[in-house]
């Protein structure tokens, strides 16, 4: 842990992520669900949308790219190469889990979810138009929430302090867990002097 010297001597934001204890089971867990994600996991399971188990990040990468690459033109081949890696080494290590949801044959939504100790945190995850149209999100986070309830668990949706993001996943029953972020510059002086 940081020393309070080290965090006097730096500024530092207040942030914060939203988690969901999943020590309770999950008929529980569902009641405190928004009445809106409700509506989207049933409009899942009529549709028969199916999650399964995969290692093929390189799929997830290229829903990542279809479905935000316009929006993010600053991002180069070298990022999606590092991120590929990150994310195999990852699940080579057993410290990640990807899930996928198809509707019949078809790929709509995958989502990558980092498992340290035990805490699960959703990393990153993308939906095609159609995964959005019948809540395959919702039905990913879902499947991950009932399959570890009743544990020791904790679930992190990798927080947000974007309001739209965060209504999402208060949708889930989760709360508010404040975080400080540290903001340090360890540029020499005379660098220092010339951004400012």
């Amino acid at each position: 842990p940081f020393s309070s010297n080290f965090i006097k001597g730096n500024d530092y934001y207040q942030r914060k992520c939203q988690v969901l204890d999943l020590s309770d089971n999950y008929e529980i867990l569902y009641k405190s669900y928004s009445v809106n994600h409700k509506r989207n996991i049933a409009k899942a399971k009529k549709n028969r949308l199916e999650v399964k188990s995969s290692k093929d990040v390189k799929t997830l990468i290229q829903l990542f790219k279809d479905s935000k690459g316009k929006d993010l033109k600053e991002l180069k081949k070298s990022n999606f190469e590092a991120l590929t890696i990150a994310l195999q080494e990852t699940l080579i290590h057993n410290d990640g889990v990807l899930l996928e949801c198809y509707n019949e044959k078809e790929l709509i939504c995958s989502a990558f979810f980092a498992v340290c100790g035990n805490r699960i945190t959703y990393v990153k995850g993308f939906s095609d138009v159609n995964g959005r149209k019948l809540g395959a999100m919702h039905f990913i986070i879902d499947y991950v929430i009932k399959k570890n309830s009743d544990s020791n668990f904790i679930f992190d949706f990798g927080g947000s302090n974007n309001a739209q993001v965060a209504k999402f996943n208060y949708g889930f029953g989760s709360n508010d867990l404040f975080y400080k972020q540290i903001k340090q510059n360890s540029l020499p002086k005379i660098i220092k002097l010339l951004k400012n």
